[in-house]
């Protein structure tokens, strides 16, 4: 009788046609990595709040997070940036199983592009992890204000 491998922890998703598995941080890691995600989404949550966030019409919001982020990606020192977001994350090999991805196996063994694959992936681990800031977070705390 073979056993069954029980799925990674973390959120999954499909980046490039594989299983990816994003870790949710604790606060140890929220602190650890602040200096390279705070700058990431400071402009998408300065241009959320200025669109607002009206049902009618989300298109606009979520245009305003995804413009802001990007250009936060392309601005930041990716070097240390991008192992900072990818850290802990996992991906099925060919055979199924998974392991952690890093930049270097990220295209040399999984073939990962950069805009195909690691800044969607990016996209993604920001929306986990600090997806309640968008929702009301710092937009409500400073709209008091």
């Amino acid at each position: 009788m073979t056993e069954q491998m029980p799925e990674p922890k973390g959120r999954k998703a499909v980046i490039g046609e594989r299983n990816v598995y994003i870790p949710e941080w604790n606060m140890e890691q929220h602190i650890d990595k602040a200096k390279y995600v705070m700058p990431l989404i400071a402009d998408p949550l300065a241009n959320a709040a200025a669109v607002g966030q009206d049902e009618d019409d989300e298109g606009t919001y979520t245009a305003a997070i995804i413009l802001g982020v990007t250009k936060a990606i392309a601005a930041s020192n990716l070097k240390e940036t991008l192992p900072a977001l990818i850290e802990g994350v996992l991906v099925e090999n060919d055979n199924g199983v998974p392991k952690i991805l890093t930049l270097k196996n990220a295209e040399d063994e999984f073939g990962f592009g950069f805009y195909q694959h690691l800044i969607p992936l990016c996209g993604e681990v920001i929306k986990d992890n600090l997806g309640p800031l968008f929702d009301g977070g710092l937009q409500g705390m400073f709209g008091a204000m």
